[in-house]
């Protein structure tokens, strides 16, 4: 996930979301990390049948006017599509300084 940053320099940037949750009975969870590079930011669980809304902080991260900031998200509990028949779907996430 890419975002270009623009007025966030040097302020207590987080990233709110508001994910959609797993829909089979005998998967009810799923784990998401958030890392930047080498660096992770935070771990979350989405819950079936949960609000799952929360916020990653992104203290201490280089944040420049115009740069690229590229999050990358591990699933490290999912399974392949072809046997799990699951949707994961992020939903909404606004910025927040």
């Amino acid at each position: 996930m890419g975002f270009v940053m623009l007025g966030m320099s040097g302020k207590n940037v987080s990233i709110h979301f508001n994910c959609g949750a797993l829909a089979i009975a005998n998967w009810p969870k799923q784990k998401i990390e958030f890392w930047s590079g080498d660096t992770k930011l935070s771990e979350v669980t989405l819950m079936k049948e949960s609000d799952n809304n929360f916020s990653v902080q992104l203290t201490g991260l280089p944040l420049r006017d115009g740069k690229p900031l590229i999050l990358r998200l591990k699933l490290p509990l999912a399974k392949s599509p072809k046997t799990s028949n699951y949707h994961l779907t992020l939903g909404t996430w606004q910025w927040q300084s």
